[in-house]
């Protein structure tokens, strides 16, 4: 991992949790697990956001992943993932309306500081914000956590 690190212009974070090791590249940060250097989740902040760079990063997500899971608050998007693919709004609502918790592989998740179709709505130079994306692996981070409360008990 470490050659693939330089390669790829990450530099080491401090501060990241027990049995993780984090990198930034820009505003981009990777956390990876310390013993099999899998991905644990990305994270990447948006610190002053127009209108338009608001639309723009929210046109380019859901190019990427389609339509949100589901919406939250008026300031949060979710694209939940199971292993047969992205799960959409309908089947989301039908397990929230039977108290299923899925087995989720990972999530993706975008908040703004404001309302987002309503900031959107403004006009270019009127006002900014700011937002934050993470994709993350549930799994993934309940592994390791528990690893790491194992190993704090030993």
């Amino acid at each position: 991992m470490g050659e693939r690190v330089r390669t790829a212009g990450l530099k080491p974070v401090e501060g990241a949790l027990s049995g993780t090791l984090r990198y930034r590249k820009g505003e981009l940060i990777l956390a990876v697990d310390e013993r099999t250097h899998r991905l644990i989740a990305l994270y990447e902040e948006y610190k002053d956001l127009g209108p338009q760079q608001l639309r723009e990063v929210v046109g380019r997500l859901m190019a990427l992943f389609g339509e949100p899971t589901f919406e939250a608050h008026d300031r949060m998007l979710f694209w939940y993932f199971t292993e047969k693919g992205k799960v959409s709004r309908e089947t989301f609502e039908g397990w929230r309306e039977a108290g299923v918790k899925p087995s989720l592989l990972a999530v993706a998740k975008f908040v703004c500081g404001r309302p987002i179709v309503e900031f959107a709505k403004k006009e270019k130079g009127k006002g900014h914000t700011q937002a934050y994306f993470t994709l993350y692996s549930p799994l993934l981070i309940h592994r390791v956590l528990k690893e790491r409360t194992l190993k704090e008990s030993l």
